[in-house]
């Protein structure tokens, strides 16, 4: 992960669906099973594993477009 992407990741959390940014905080973040994450929302293991997938599926595609859109206007010396 490259600084940039590493300095926005928290502020794209944030913008997570509520269900997504659950997961992905309790799994990455403050180190929850998945088994207990699957309790707390009423689903199986199975269904935060979606989750998950989802959930990075978005984190990627916003961290790609935030970090294309600061490019642009470094480029362009908006900044």
């Amino acid at each position: 992960m490259t600084d940039l992407a590493a300095t926005l990741l928290p502020e794209v959390i944030d913008q997570l669906p509520d269900r997504e940014r659950t997961v992905i905080n309790g799994l990455f973040f403050e180190r929850i099973s998945m088994g207990e994450i699957a309790k707390s929302l009423g689903t199986d293991r199975k269904g935060v594993q979606r989750i998950r997938d989802y959930a990075l599926t978005m984190l990627r595609g916003a961290l790609q477009e935030a970090c294309e859109q600061l490019a642009d206007t470094l480029k362009d010396g908006d900044v």
